[in-house]
């Protein structure tokens, strides 16, 4: 298991490097998710360096380290909440087709963010390894709430993305369509993989270990979710890899894209808003010249 956080750091390191040169060379075309999938990279990094070292004090003393210990499930658990977070708002149309979220939206994004982290702490410090739990029932106690939550997270998440992607299609914005058309392949790839996991997790809690078999059997509870999320991750990276064209998948007002039929009813808010600005300051203009040539005439 440390030779296995042992490589995943390198990984992160290389997935890194990597997207660091791309964001210096196409610094001034980021924009917002760009920023979020860095924070997200350099917190899987982290966890990945307290894990390992983590598990190397714990196979020189017996002991595990409290700080290294609680260090990497915070760093866990800020990178699962953060990524989760990330693809629903993204799914939402944050920075693609709208600046930001509805106050409603915000406040239920923010309000599932807090639960999403408690739940999380909770199973990570709270449900023990299976090698050491004498209650499976206690198990299932602990893991179905979390289980419950990021199923709700899914849901909303491709309920939002159908509707972007149906937005989209009407807008006739073909780049942003086929990169959310990747990403939802990517999520429902992953949800059943993620789900293999778990149902596998909860067989073979109901049975005890056989003689050799605990010293893989973090493969399914750490080994397959890790390397699931840094996939994940490495498609995300690569779907919005900063280029010369990074600026196409950003927000922004453009009137161009809507069909020709639909320009006479001109239903973007943000088109309706400059258009009231524009015909409030000619209407001003006029009001002032109109009272300046009745003064001179007076």
């Amino acid at each position: 298991k440390k030779s296995f956080f042992a490589w995943l750091v390198l990984a992160y390191f290389v997935a890194g490097f990597v997207w660091l040169l791309l964001c210096l060379r196409w610094w001034p075309k980021l924009f917002g998710i760009q920023h979020c999938i860095s924070a997200v990279v350099v917190l899987g990094m982290l966890e990945a360096i307290m894990w390992y070292w983590e598990l190397r004090v714990l196979n020189r003393t017996g002991l595990r380290n409290p700080g290294l210990y609680y260090g990497a499930i915070m760093f866990a658990v800020c990178k699962r909440s953060f990524s989760y977070l990330l693809a629903l708002v993204a799914s939402l149309g944050w920075g693609i087709t709208r600046p930001y979220l509805e106050a409603s939206v915000g406040r239920r994004v923010r309000l599932l963010a807090c639960f999403f982290i408690v739940g999380d702490v909770v199973q990570q410090v709270f449900v023990p390894p299976r090698s050491t739990c004498e209650s499976t029932w206690l198990i299932v106690a602990l893991v179905f709430p979390v289980a419950l939550l990021k199923s709700a997270v899914f849901v909303w998440t491709y309920s939002a993305l159908s509707s972007l992607l149906s937005e989209l299609k009407h807008r006739g914005q073909t780049a942003r369509l086929q990169l959310f058309q990747n990403l939802g392949t990517v999520l429902g790839c992953a949800v059943f993989v993620a789900a293999a996991s778990m149902i596998h997790q909860m067989l073979a809690a109901e049975h005890p270990f056989e003689t050799g078999t605990w010293t893989i059997a973090w493969i399914s509870e750490d080994g397959v979710p890790h390397v699931l999320f840094f996939v994940v991750l490495v498609a995300m990276m690569w779907l919005w890899k900063p280029n010369d064209r990074s600026e196409e998948y950003a927000y922004s007002i453009q009137v161009d894209s809507v069909p020709a039929t639909e320009l006479g009813k001109v239903t973007t808010s943000e088109v309706d808003v400059e258009v009231g600005e524009d015909d409030e300051s000619d209407n001003e203009d006029e009001n002032s010249s109109f009272w300046a040539q009745t003064q001179n005439g007076a």
